[in-house]
């Protein structure tokens, strides 16, 4: 329904539990204004319904039921942005809304829509004298806001139970704390990675600056290492050894690099250097793979025993533990290959590239639940990290779906907006450097305080998405994120619906 339908509609009917009409524009320019704001928005949220509520700005109601269109200046209309802003941190959960200016009639009007998202009740955060109290429960009572009673109470928690399925169970519960190579790994995990290629600062650069951040993790390329001058080379072995002390480093065996750059001169023997003489964490194996239309023609078995055989050589050759398998495959054969390969070499983490799971995220994430379901029927718990993952929204829902461990660059070629989880060019940290405390801070450049920016996003992202899967709240995180979003008719469509509808896989049946 296009708007100019949806205000005709509105306005036939009367105010109530799920529509409320306001003769002027929301105002949030005091605290006063802005507390009834939150109020009227978790009012709304709290109410039992079947669709959305709204809020229409612009629109007299007479005592006798009839409507009077009065409008909305145009420089009077909030800005959606700002409005989330201000729910946002005050409010727990986060309803789901939309703010909109409207044309109708000649008038200019606004349309505040409150989707009937659950998993609440929504409350405030901090106590409004007169207005809120902290901690508890508001609904609509008639075209009333009010506390809500005892039975009202009983009545919001039973709605709230039925919107969000649950995960679906797997055969095998899901770690969260996962031994990897003797040391415990809190899972999900993303690594920054470090590479040459595509990125504006030198490999070093990048380490000096994870090095002096607080996140935990980062990947390096063996590639890099090697081909950097050797007053360089020396001073990337220096800061590893140090930073080893505090944090996790991941080697990459170079094929991202060399492939792009056409290197046909890197080797395995120029990898094994770069692993015997430098300190890591983990390592993957060489990577081999050439071309996709050789991996189509290969069998199961040969992938198999190439992995296998690549594996053992590299561990072999460098006389160091905690070696990754790289693996690849059609996507249809990952499930029973990557299963095999466990079974057999029993090894710390298996790697997949995310191209390789399927076009799009929908088929990805099927594959990886696949991928999962076969792994934990081998009767242990193998982590699966997937190559060239630093999307947030993608993070947390191969998440869900059963993988582990992450890496990209993402982080140094974006900016990412804290309120969507949604990565944008670096060119747009204009926008939201108000987001985190690095915009602010004096002495540091603008590419500086961006990368900084990402890091402390990354570091609590990690954080919310290993805590929301710790409740079995995961799918709750999601769908606050999922954007409601427009069809080529102006019908809003839910991203997380759709979700719900492509990939039943992930939710009970009812």
């Amino acid at each position: 329904m296009d708007d100019i339908k949806l205000i005709k509609d509105l306005l036939s009917r009367a105010e109530g539990e799920d529509l409320d009409f306001k003769s002027s524009a929301i105002i949030i320019s005091d605290p006063k204004h802005k507390a009834k704001f939150i109020k009227n928005l978790i009012c709304m949220a709290n109410t039992p319904r079947p669709g959305s509520a709204f809020i229409i700005s612009g629109v007299t109601s007479k005592p006798d039921g009839t409507k009077e269109v009065v409008g909305v200046p145009l420089s009077e209309h909030p800005d959606d942005a700002n409005l989330q802003e201000i729910i946002r941190g005050k409010v727990e959960p986060i309803p789901q809304f939309s703010y909109r200016p409207a044309s109708y009639g000649g008038n200019s009007l606004g349309i505040l829509e409150i989707n009937p998202r659950k998993g609440g009740p929504f409350m405030s955060r901090l106590d409004y004298p007169n207005v809120i109290t902290l901690g508890t429960i508001y609904c609509c009572r008639g075209s009333s806001n009010a506390r809500a009673q005892s039975a009202e109470s009983r009545d919001i928690h039973e709605w709230m139970k039925t919107e969000d399925k649950p995960l679906r169970k797997l055969k095998v519960v899901r770690a969260t704390y996962i031994d990897v190579g003797g040391s415990l790994f809190d899972y999900p995990c993303f690594f920054p990675s470090i590479s040459s290629l595509r990125t504006q600062l030198k490999p070093i650069g990048y380490l000096q600056i994870l090095r002096a951040s607080t996140y935990p993790w980062f990947l390096i390329s063996a590639y890099d290492i090697y081909n950097s001058e050797d007053d360089e080379r020396r001073k990337l072995g220096n800061l590893l050894k140090e930073t080893l002390t505090r944090k996790k480093v991941l080697l990459d065996c170079g094929y991202y690099e060399s492939s792009w750059k056409d290197d046909k001169e890197w080797t395995e023997d120029k990898f094994w250097e770069i692993v015997k003489s430098f300190e890591f964490s983990y390592a993957f194996t060489f990577d081999k793979f050439d071309k996709k239309e050789e991996v189509v023609a290969t069998s199961e078995d040969k992938i198999i025993k190439e992995v296998v055989y690549r594996w053992k050589k590299d561990s072999d050759a460098t006389m160091k533990g905690n070696i990754i398998p790289i693996v690849h495959s059609e996507s249809e054969k990952f499930p029973e290959i990557l299963q095999e390969i466990a079974q057999t070499i029993n090894p710390v983490m298996i790697a997949v590239p995310e191209r390789e799971l399927g076009e799009g995220i929908i088929a990805t994430s099927k594959t990886i639940i696949k991928i999962r379901e076969a792994l934990n029927q081998t009767g242990a718990y193998y982590p699966l990290h997937l190559l060239g993952t630093g999307n947030p929204l993608s993070i947390l829902l191969y998440t869900i779906c059963g993988a582990d461990s992450f890496d990209g660059l993402e982080w140094c070629q974006m900016v990412v907006n804290y309120d969507s989880g949604l990565i944008n060019h670096l060119q747009h940290y204009d926008f939201f450097d108000v987001q985190s405390e690095w915009g602010s801070i004096h002495g540091y450049s603008r590419d500086l305080s961006a990368l900084m920016h990402n890091l402390s996003f990354y570091l609590d992202w990690m954080e919310r998405t290993r805590e929301a899967m710790a409740k079995d709240e995961a799918i709750n995180l999601l769908q606050e994120y999922l954007p409601i979003i427009r069809d080529e008719n102006g019908k809003e469509k839910s991203t997380f619906e759709m979700l719900e509808e492509k990939l039943p896989e992930l939710f009970e049946s009812s």
